[in-house]
């Protein structure tokens, strides 16, 4: 089917979001088929790590590098997006569920993107944008109450690459609503 991806079903009990019913878990070969397929039809595969880690003061989930399909130049119907980005969401809850982490009434997030090769970097505003849903499922699981700018700063971004294992690392960090007042402020004095 053109524009559909195939989606790699967790080993997690919980129901995952799905496109297609006759799923395989990523074993060894698999995995190494799946890196050299194009963006298009590359699986999300999971990066090997621990998943997420929680603190009081601070949150890293670990998820599959950026689907081809998520970003801000694909120019698919929302029809063949919905399944990627419902299972990056629902990640991205999964992992902030799974280390039990604490609610917050704000934060800043750093992102860091692990890429498969030079050649797939791409410009900031268009990785960030593929992280969107991913976001939405940190405000699923409660850790923000939501991701307006009220609540939620970017206090950075970092590319680099990774051949072996692939990924986005989110780290978000707590703060307080009026911590980002201030920090939205200076930025605006500048």
């Amino acid at each position: 089917m053109k524009g559909r991806s195939i989606l790699v079903r967790s080993s997690s009990s919980e129901k995952t979001p799905r496109l297609r019913s006759n799923l395989k878990p990523v074993t060894g070969s698999y995995r190494e088929l799946a890196q050299k397929l194009p963006a298009a039809k590359r699986p999300m595969l999971d990066p090997v790590g621990t998943p997420g880690i929680a603190s009081d003061n601070e949150l890293r989930i670990l998820l599959p590098e950026p689907h081809a399909l998520l970003h801000a130049h694909n120019k698919g119907s929302w029809h063949s997006k919905s399944g990627i980005v419902k299972l990056l969401r629902w990640k991205a809850k999964q992992r902030c569920l799974e280390c039990s982490a604490a609610s917050w009434p704000a934060a800043t997030i750093i992102y860091r993107f692990y890429l498969p090769e030079r050649s797939c970097m791409r410009d900031e505003a268009n990785l960030i944008q593929s992280q969107k849903p991913a976001i939405d499922g940190v405000v699923d699981a409660k850790v923000i109450p939501d991701d307006s700018i009220k609540y939620l700063h970017i206090s950075g971004i970092w590319c680099g690459t990774d051949t072996e294992n692939p990924r986005v690392e989110l780290v978000f960090r707590r703060a307080t609503v009026r911590q980002l007042e201030v920090m939205r402020k200076k930025l605006s004095d500048v």
